[in-house]
């Protein structure tokens, strides 16, 4: 049932995602005015199995994203998160949130790199929730983020390369993290394009009675190709490289990007 059920959402994710659209996020760059961006990712994770065949925590999802360049150094953005429990223990339980943020551009470099600052919010959406379902987060969340990137040559083509740091402060029992997100991307030709990243979330150790609080550190790797227009599909693969507090996980995704 569980194999069924992971078959339809990600048919009906990909679904969803080729009538939409999608491009990468911008990372540090703001968007030129009137351009958008949106991205649609069906994704599918577990923690690694305790026995052959057994997991404690699966979970398929939908991700949606976008963002406009309301100015040349403004760009405002949209996020929101779906997804089901697929595990014996919680199978049919289901969590989301949604946020938002504005990126403003500080600073352009003589080589084109840029230095700009993003504050976001997000909360979990209501009514989908289920407090007997273990991870489930109920806290708002407040974000604020430093991001630099930099454009860069390698013997693949071109490429860029990216960073962010920031802080998340939750009003709820969860604890607030510190956030490091590292980017490496090359474009061989104009039609692939293979991404390297890591993200990592620092727990403060502050979690309320009951609330989650982790350490985790996430290895992707992701590979795409245009399919017609701007649109452009990636296959992605992460795994948990660092953990406190949570079990080791590897996730699978389909993303599909274009600008807009």
């Amino acid at each position: 049932m569980a194999r069924r059920a992971l078959f339809g959402a990600v048919v009906f994710g990909l679904t969803l995602a080729i009538l939409g659209g999608g491009d990468s996020a911008a990372g540090a760059w703001t968007r030129a005015e009137g351009e958008g961006f949106a991205s649609q990712t069906v994704r599918y994770y577990s923690t690694e199995p305790n026995t052959s065949a057994d997991v404690d925590y699966a979970r398929a999802s939908l991700g949606l994203y976008a963002e406009y360049g309301v100015t040349e150094r403004l760009t405002l953005g949209f996020d929101a998160d779906q997804g089901g429990r697929l595990d014996e223990v919680g199978y049919g339980a289901q969590d989301g949130r949604i946020g938002g943020f504005a990126r403003v551009l500080l600073w352009t470099g003589a080589t084109g790199d840029v230095v700009s600052a993003e504050i976001g919010a997000s909360t979990p959406l209501s009514g989908v929730g289920a407090a007997t379902a273990p991870g489930v987060d109920d806290s708002d969340e407040i974000k604020i983020l430093a991001r630099y990137g930099r454009g860069v040559e390698t013997p693949f083509g071109s490429g860029w390369t990216e960073g962010a740091f920031g802080f998340s402060r939750f009003l709820g029992p969860r604890a607030d993290e510190f956030r490091l997100d590292l980017t490496f991307g090359v474009r061989p030709s104009e039609n692939w394009v293979a991404l390297a990243q890591f993200f990592g979330e620092k727990g403060r150790r502050n979690a309320d009675f009951g609330g989650t609080d982790f350490d985790l550190g996430k290895l992707q790797l992701s590979v795409g190709r245009r399919l017609f227009g701007e649109k452009t599909l990636l296959v992605g693969f992460a795994h948990d490289v660092i953990t406190r507090g949570t079990t080791p996980g590897y996730e699978v995704s389909l993303t599909l990007w274009s600008t807009f």
